[in-house]
């Protein structure tokens, strides 16, 4: 299911349901899958979507000797004083009472000496466990699948042409089609002259979006 755009947290979601499909659905047992894809050259972290504090899980190696020093080396710090997300009220998902999946796509990303592919789970016991499998890269060697359909040339062609200036006619006509890019009618309709003499410029204004001139969609502001 594809999300608003711009969401600062989850771009898709699949729904999940932890019952067998001979019974009545019961709500408590329903779950989640959340997707965010990012497509900068600069990496995020679950703790910075999530202002939380996540861990990554301890290997047999590290949980036979597991000493106050490797579990520090093993948690991923908060980042940020902000109220993490799962406790505002906005939430979506505050019912839920299964354990959360969440898959982030840094698809851009060079991951140098990083891990490709990380493991992560959150701290929090008070709120059900969300586990992440966090990606860095778009080639085969994160995505073994492109190579088993001998696709990896295409995959790296296709992410090559995707890159776009932030400013620029191609530009504005892909944001031209998100519906909530500029609010006001005139942005999608051209309006015909009071002297019947043609049709108005399209406003240059934001129409309540984009206050920060930085191409942004910020939906606080619709």
């Amino acid at each position: 299911m594809q999300l608003s755009p711009n969401n600062p947290a989850f771009d898709q979601l699949i729904p999940v349901y932890f019952g067998t499909d001979e019974e009545t659905v019961d709500p408590a047992k329903c779950g989640v899958i959340l997707i965010q894809n990012k497509n900068r050259v600069r990496a995020t972290t679950p703790n910075h979507i999530f202002d939380e504090v996540f861990t990554r899980p301890p290997t047999r190696q590290s949980s036979r000797k597991l000493d106050e020093k490797s579990s520090i080396h093993q948690t991923i710090t908060k980042s940020s004083k902000n109220l993490p997300i799962r406790q505002s009220s906005e939430y979506a998902f505050k019912a839920m009472k299964h354990p959360i999946l969440f898959l982030l796509f840094d698809l851009n990303v060079n991951p140098g000496t990083a891990a490709r592919v990380q493991v992560t789970h959150s701290t929090d016991s008070n709120l059900p466990r969300v586990w992440v499998i966090h990606s860095r890269g778009h080639t085969d060697e994160v995505f073994g699948c492109l190579r088993a359909m001998d696709v990896s040339n295409e995959t790296n062609a296709f992410f090559a042409s995707a890159v776009v200036k932030e400013k620029g006619m191609y530009g504005d006509i892909a944001r031209h089609n998100l519906v909530f890019d500029k609010l006001e009618r005139g942005f999608r309709y051209a309006e015909i002259k009071k002297d019947g003499s043609g049709y108005k410029d399209v406003s240059d204004d934001d129409g309540g979006q984009d206050v920060d001139n930085d191409r942004d969609i910020q939906m606080e502001d619709a």
